[in-house]
């Protein structure tokens, strides 16, 4: 039995030796501890040549070894340092931390990452990813909370917000395929999907159209007046060469006008009308009546009509009756027209 202070240099090797005073330094020791009184569990552990632990280490200091295999649990407030040769660690198992974590290798996580800040130098697979309740983003896009913004930042300052209305029906937009053309706006079907238009609404089809000849007019019967001659047509609408008829391609309100004029008639008394024709069916007129005989008369008419952009079409017809002679409508001078343009879109 010692009492006094021992010094060992080398091992101890004595299952009979009871020590109950003094301290004992050496430079290892072999044995079971589990006796040892008067251990602080503040101190530190610390081994220069590795250290193997049969049971569980509870440490709430740090841990500072070259080398520790531990075949139990080890519980610590915080690990320092790299855990790449950790085995036995669950990929499924949550990560947390209170303070910034930085992350030098890839990540891939199937379960939600819950961190106040993480900076990640690799590449990260996550299956969700919560900015709190700002954003979500999984499989099916990114997805902005409850009155929440995306912000566009501008290259040197500034910003633009994107910002849904409130209310529950749900609207998806879909983007043209291609950049548009100068000056265009867009503009969308009603349904969500968008494609380029030109910015001013009143831009659309517009035209003036007459005859080349003069002609014969009939007496007493509607006849459609056949505009052969193009004084222009933007957008290509009307026909002069087959049905002699307006088809605008753009829905919307359209005004229209039309003259003819008779020449070389002998009236005793009648009548000359000017019809607009919609979708085949007489729509509108105009109308002269001559108390008197006479030479020279000219009908017009104009109107706002309303065409779908697709099916609706508008003609001219001229009537006469009570006529002498057989009178031909002339063109000198603009006298006998046709004319249309857009005025506002629908």
């Amino acid at each position: 039995m010692a009492n006094a202070l021992t010094k060992v240099t080398g091992n101890v090797i004595d299952s009979t030796t009871n020590i109950t005073a003094g301290i004992i330094t050496a430079t290892s020791f072999v044995g079971s501890g589990a006796n040892l009184t008067g251990v602080a569990s503040t101190d530190n552990i610390r081994t220069n040549t590795n250290a193997t632990f049969l049971q569980n280490i509870n440490v709430t200091g740090i841990v500072t070894a070259s080398g520790v295999n531990v075949s139990g649990v080890v519980t610590a407030t915080s690990f320092s340092g790299s855990g790449a040769n950790l085995t036995g660690v669950a990929s499924t198992d949550n990560i947390r931390t209170n303070t910034n974590a930085t992350f030098l290798q890839n990540i891939n996580v199937t379960g939600i990452v819950t961190a106040s800040g993480a900076n990640i130098s690799g590449v990260s697979t996550f299956t969700t990813v919560k900015v709190g309740t700002a954003a979500t983003i999984d499989s099916s896009g990114v997805q902005v909370g409850a009155g929440k913004s995306i912000r566009l930042y501008g290259a040197t300052s500034g910003f633009s917000d994107i910002i849904a209305a409130a209310g529950s029906a749900s609207t998806i937009f879909t983007l043209p395929a291609n950049g548009g053309s100068n000056g265009q706006v867009l503009s969308t079907d009603g349904s969500g999907a968008l494609s380029w238009i030109n910015r001013d609404p009143a831009v659309g089809p517009a035209f003036l159209v007459t005859r080349d000849t003069a002609w014969s007019a009939s007496n007493g019967t509607a006849t459609k007046v056949a505009f052969n001659y193009e004084v222009f047509d933007q957008g290509g609408c009307f026909d002069h060469t087959t049905n002699f008829r307006f088809t605008p391609n753009v829905a919307g309100y359209y005004q229209l006008s039309a003259t003819v004029t008779m020449t070389g008639a002998s009236w005793s008394g009648g009548y000359d009308t000017i019809y607009i024709y919609r979708n085949g069916s007489n729509w509108l007129r105009g109308n002269i009546h001559h108390p008197s005989n006479g030479n020279y008369t000219a009908t017009h008419v104009s109107a706002l009509v309303e065409a779908n952009g697709s099916s609706d079409y508008y003609e001219i017809y001229h009537e006469h009756g009570n006529c002498g002679t057989n009178p031909l409508s002339g063109i000198t001078g603009g006298f006998t027209f046709f004319s249309g343009s857009l005025v506002q879109r629908t």
